[in-house]
């Protein structure tokens, strides 16, 4: 879910192609590549559970039983 929000989120907040002040345009190309960063780091699970597989030791259940 935050991976289909960040895409659009940094074309639409952070267009930093049409700015034309030095200073801003930095500040906005940071904002966005930070937050196609944010992107790959939600993607990278999903990467990485199709090479590997299932993973041995991974919490299936809940970790607290309310009863």
């Amino acid at each position: 879910m935050i991976g289909a929000f960040l895409l659009p989120a940094a074309v639409v907040f952070h267009p930093f192609w049409t700015v034309s002040d030095a200073a801003l345009r930095r500040a906005q190309e940071g904002s966005f590549y930070r937050n196609v960063t944010l992107l790959g780091a939600a993607l990278s699970p999903f990467a990485l559970f199709a090479v590997v597989g299932q993973i041995a030791f991974a919490i299936t259940g809940p970790a607290i039983s309310l009863r």
